[in-house]
């Protein structure tokens, strides 16, 4: 009887020696699943980084555009005040 109990005792050690191996390799692999979260998480970071310097940039743009409508807006203001001047110049030329 105390050799069968000796051979359970020696499979229980055997399966907790597995379960014990086991458990390291699931630690390992969960370990390894975290830096590549983290990593991912890093690069997300990134992204939105650059997201936010992307939306800087394009407000940035929506000011220059706006500045620049305004600017032509002058230029054809000027232009139809040359072309009004032109039309009197040429009034007077005929005369």
């Amino acid at each position: 009887m105390a050799g069968k109990w000796q051979e359970m005792a020696g499979k229980w050690q055997e399966m907790a020696g597995k379960w014990q191996e086991s458990g390291r390799k699931w630690q390992e692999s969960d370990r390894k699943w975290q830096e590549v979260a983290g990593k991912w998480q890093e690069v997300a970071g990134k992204w939105q980084e650059m997201a936010g310097k992307w939306q800087e940039v394009a407000g940035s743009g929506r000011k220059m555009a706006g500045k620049w409508q305004e600017v032509a807006g002058k230029w054809q203001e000027v232009a139809g005040k040359w072309q009004e001047n032109g039309r009197k110049m040429a009034g007077i030329g005929r005369l």
